[in-house]
């Protein structure tokens, strides 16, 4: 079980404007606690698992349709009651003869139809709507895990995004730049040569779908570089709507968060960023064996050449990543400066008895006076000059990430 608990440095609020707290924080030595004091892990599950159980059942039973038919033959044992037979139940007509296929086909065209028109009628009460995306990430330290090594998940909630996994192979570091394209979530995310047979070819639905050209011309270039163990070429790598895994074992997860800070993409008028979060976490995947060195790559290359959202909106500004190794974890946050020209970043390491949630909100608190990987908490050397020329923060209180460059989901666009 995780309890959500506020940062030790969460201090007080030093802006005007309600800006979020943590929407999920750190937790520290959660299950010693509860083996410690079982009576304490008792209140928190104040009911039991049959009793649980029971509570669903009756209220399951509450909520059921009262029908003209009912089959006492149609039941089974299951926990230790008898229940009726629900699927019997609903594909019995009232006269009692089973639905033939005919019957179920057509029940098919009329549920489809009816969904279809409700999503077709704006303003109709009833609707079949696309819920919102909710990207969460959970990241656990090595001793949290029970398996020796950390930790990280991702949901990569989506409606419209190109869902494939992709190989991609190493690559020969052949080229003084590297290119840099923009960042596109559906289908195809990507379509050109250099990173494997998945994005080689795509199924012709579009004439605009040409590689070189529109979303998969290159933006920009950056320097290239090899992998850190490796010489003259790249890590091969498992590549979905982000960098995932590569083949030694460096792995990541995402989860958008909305910033006060909004940047666009030099492709764009008046944009002069060429870095959004994918390109980052493809770059650590490429370049990297360990978390630390890719925080330093993204936090680096964000830094230096612009980082922006997935789109010009406040809600999709900021982003936070998850990174692991075989042995540390780490939580990284990034969002645009106040130029669009660069970009602030911090990132905190997890301690190893501990856990990390991000559920779309950034969660890093007090930013420490020194960047030190030694101590576990690194941030871009601009960070307190752009909160001060922003607005976001007064010069010389205490700076926290979170309340000075987040903002609650869906404050405003």
């Amino acid at each position: 079980m995780m309890h959500a608990m506020a940062p030790a440095d969460d201090t007080r609020d030093h802006r005007q404007s309600a800006t979020p707290r943590a929407a999920a924080t750190w937790t520290t030595r959660a299950s010693a606690a509860a083996a410690a004091s079982p009576s304490a892990a008792a209140a928190m599950h104040p009911v039991g698992p049959r009793a649980h159980d029971d509570h669903h059942r009756r209220a399951a039973l509450r909520r059921r349709p009262r029908t003209t038919q009912r089959s006492s033959s149609n039941t089974h044992d299951q926990g230790g009651g008898r229940r009726p037979d629900v699927l019997m139940r609903v594909t019995k007509m009232k006269t009692g003869r089973p639905r033939s296929a005919a019957d179920h086909q057509l029940l098919t065209v009329v549920v489809f139809v009816a969904l279809s028109v409700a999503m077709l009628m704006p303003g109709a009460q009833a609707s079949a709507r696309v819920p919102e995306a909710h990207c969460t990430t959970v990241v656990v330290g090595r001793d949290a895990t029970g398996e020796g090594g950390p930790l990280t998940s991702h949901t990569n909630d989506c409606s419209a995004c190109d869902f494939r996994l992709s190989k991609v192979p190493r690559r020969a570091v052949t080229a003084a730049r590297r290119p840099v394209y923009r960042y596109r979530a559906e289908y195809p995310r990507f379509l050109g040569p250099g990173k494997g047979r998945t994005y080689a070819t795509a199924t012709p639905w579009s004439p605009a779908w040409a590689a070189g050209a529109g979303d998969f011309a290159a933006l920009g270039t950056i320097p290239d570089a090899p992998g850190e163990t490796l010489v003259g070429e790249t890590y091969s790598y498992v590549d979905g709507a982000y960098g995932l895994m590569n083949e030694v074992g460096l792995a990541i997860g995402e989860s958008t968060c909305p910033a006060e800070l909004i940047a666009r993409p030099v492709s764009e008028e008046g944009g002069a960023a060429l870095i959004d979060v994918r390109e980052l976490s493809l770059l650590a995947m490429e370049r990297c064996a360990t978390a630390a060195c890719a925080i330093r790559v993204m936090g680096a290359t964000a830094e230096e050449f612009g980082y922006y959202g997935a789109d010009a909106t406040h809600v999709e500004a900021g982003e936070a990543l998850t990174v692991v190794d075989a042995s540390d974890a780490w939580v990284f946050h990034v969002c645009a400066d106040d130029t669009g020209h660069s970009a602030v970043w911090a990132a905190r390491r997890v301690a190893p008895d501990s856990i990390a949630v991000v559920a779309n909100q950034f969660i890093l608190g007090d930013v420490p006076g020194a960047s030190s990987y030694d101590d576990g908490y690194v941030f871009s050397s601009n960070i307190r000059a752009v909160a001060a020329r922003a607005g976001l923060w007064p010069n010389g209180a205490p700076l926290h990430f979170a309340k000075t460059f987040g903002q609650p989901r869906g404050a405003r666009l």
